[in-house]
């Protein structure tokens, strides 16, 4: 996980103001998944540590947290500076030096839709998941691409955009098949769709404010210059206004086993 799409000095703020909309409920996510209180837990792509937060206030007792961004791993390392059952490392989730077969659970949120290398990381994550293990994902589909307007110059825009970024937007839909290819079993996935709409849809305005702000440097290179991506921003946001442009992303929460017999079955295919 070379580079987070939308690094900037304020992505901590903007991830706690987006817990706040119901749509990223950590809550609701996490009770779709089995935990045990002495489960050990890895949260990959752990961020300032809102996931692990939830996962302690939920019992879960032993839990390591690993990001790739020095700033949020910080931020973690001293938010549970208190708690020796947390620990928090920086690395790339690609190679993460961890030890191998070491958690009964992994579980990842809102990671691959900003990464370029998912065989990569799935390869990486599944190795450090102890035999009969669990690996959970929760991730969406066409966050932020899912838009229509009345701006049809716009809404080419947003095509081109798609097109242009490495990051593949569409990639909760194929989790599933990828985790098969991989040789875990007992996969199972459900996907629900969100649409943004009133108060909700107020929340969201904010929130994607804060994301292209916190993206420009990344995300203007896809543009002819600094002015072309903020003109790009300024239509994108006055658009979410319009209640009858349709703004909507799917989530998927997907879970999975990890089987010796499964990668065995797996590599004589």
């Amino acid at each position: 996980m070379k580079k987070y799409l939308i690094e900037g000095t304020h992505e901590i703020d903007r991830l706690a103001f987006q817990n706040k909309i119901d749509v990223y409920d950590l809550k609701t996510e996490l009770a779709s998944f089995n935990w045990k209180f002495d489960d050990k837990v890895l949260d990959a792509g752990c961020g300032s540590g809102n996931l692990t937060q939830e996962l302690i206030q939920m019992g879960i007792q032993k839990i390591d947290g690993i990001d790739m961004s020095s700033e949020r791993v910080a931020f973690a390392r001293e938010r549970f500076s208190s708690n020796k059952n947390v620990n928090i490392y920086k690395a790339n989730l690609e190679a993460t030096g961890l030890e191998k077969s070491s958690y009964d659970k992994i579980i990842c949120r809102y990671v691959f839709e900003h990464i370029t290398e998912p065989i990569e990381i799935f390869s990486e994550l599944i190795s450090l998941i102890k035999d009969k293990g669990k690996i959970y994902i929760i991730n969406f589909d066409d966050i932020f691409f899912g838009f229509y307007t009345k701006n049809h110059v716009l809404n080419k825009k947003l095509i081109h955009l798609k097109s242009k970024l490495p990051q593949d937007f569409e990639i909760g839909r194929k989790i599933p098949q990828l985790l098969a290819s991989l040789g875990l079993v007992d996969i199972k996935w459900n996907a629900e769709t969100y649409f943004f709409k009133e108060q909700r849809l107020e929340l969201e305005i904010t929130n994607t404010k804060m994301r292209l702000e916190q993206g420009r440097s990344t995300l203007s290179k896809y543009f002819d210059s600094l002015s072309d991506y903020d003109k790009f921003c300024e239509e994108y946001l006055e658009e979410m206004k319009d209640p009858n442009n349709v703004l909507y992303a799917n989530k998927f929460l997907i879970s999975a086993e990890k089987s010796l017999i499964g990668k065995i079955l797996s590599l004589s295919k």
